[in-house]
């Protein structure tokens, strides 16, 4: 059995995230998601085995959800606001999440040169505020100062 110990006997969760992109931070994201991967090739020559694999192709990708806001609130519309017109064409976008709370160390991803690739914006009956998601291309992610490819 695995005996971990916890700062404060607490995790991070999203209240305890900063989120900024290109240098600005944004207070009214809802959720980021990201992941990365590494898809390599497998060279079996005449053996059902695998004899050996390829470097490989790394990708990574995710999503960002704003609630809107008002021009000054940190949301959406101010991000807009900030890439301006052409905004889908704007490239090498970076995005940092930091964590952290108290006494708890920071952790910071980077996500780096990204690029927006859509919005879908959603509005329903009920309790639920507005958001507008925005579809991430993301060239690397440096989890924490760990380079995944080291490149």
């Amino acid at each position: 059995m695995s005996k971990t110990t916890f700062v404060n006997g607490t995790m991070y969760d999203h209240g305890d995230a900063e989120v900024t992109i290109d240098g600005v931070a944004y207070a009214l994201v809802k959720s980021i998601t990201f992941k990365d991967k590494m898809e390599i090739g497998k060279a079996r020559g005449t053996s059902a085995a695998v004899r050996g694999t390829t470097t490989g192709t790394y990708d990574a990708d995710g999503d960002i959800e704003f609630y809107p806001g008002a021009a000054g609130e940190g949301g959406s519309i101010d991000l807009l606001a900030k890439l301006g017109n052409g905004w889908m064409k704007r490239k090498n976008i970076p995005i940092v999440v930091t964590r952290g709370k108290g006494d708890q160390p920071l952790r910071v991803d980077e996500l780096v040169a990204c690029r927006l690739l859509g919005r879908e914006s959603s509005s329903s009956e009920g309790n639920e505020a507005d958001t507008n998601k925005f579809g991430l291309f993301i060239s690397k992610i440096i989890a924490n100062g760990i380079d995944p490819i080291d490149a």
